[in-house]
């Protein structure tokens, strides 16, 4: 089942620096009267954002970074790609994976879920168009969630 989401646009932040990137996940330091507010953007414009190990791998490593960084007031995860938040796991690699390697990944998945929930810094999803299966779990590891009228949020099912 999904739900479309609508919500006001009430401003941009205004990115002055950048402070980490690798090429599926970017993190962006505000500074000025954004001081201490970091924006995480997944980027696998290719695979709508899809949960890959390399995804996986470099959120873990952008988390442990901020929870050990007590400038860190909170977190913005968003999306660099229009119309998609992350469309959940990333199946076409998960196929060609062993079944260890599957357990492997899912966790690593489950490890990626409970770190994000776990910072001590208050964390915000920004929703954008699809939000499903797993980028939904991502979504509700997040303190707050703030949806825009194209969110589009799901659980679908899997054959």
């Amino acid at each position: 089942m999904a739900m479309r989401a609508s919500a006001q646009r009430t401003g941009r932040i205004s990115v002055r620096a950048l402070s980490t990137s690798t090429q599926e996940v970017s993190v962006e330091r505000h500074t000025g009267n954004d001081l201490g507010i970091l924006t995480l953007s997944l980027n696998r414009p290719h695979a709508k954002n899809a949960l890959s190990r390399s995804l996986v791998h470099s959120m873990r490593g952008a988390l442990s970074s901020i929870r050990s960084d007590s400038t860190v007031r909170a977190l913005v995860l968003r999306s660099s790609v229009p119309r998609v938040f992350c469309a959940g796991a990333d199946l076409k690699e998960r196929a060609l994976m062993t079944p260890s390697e599957v357990e492997q990944f899912l966790y690593d998945m489950k490890l990626m879920f409970r770190e994000l929930e776990a910072l001590p810094q208050p964390t915000i999803a920004a929703l954008d168009g699809a939000a499903l299966g797993g980028g939904l779990e991502l979504s509700l590891c997040c303190d707050l969630r703030v949806a825009g009228q194209s969110a589009l949020l799901g659980l679908p099912e899997t054959s």
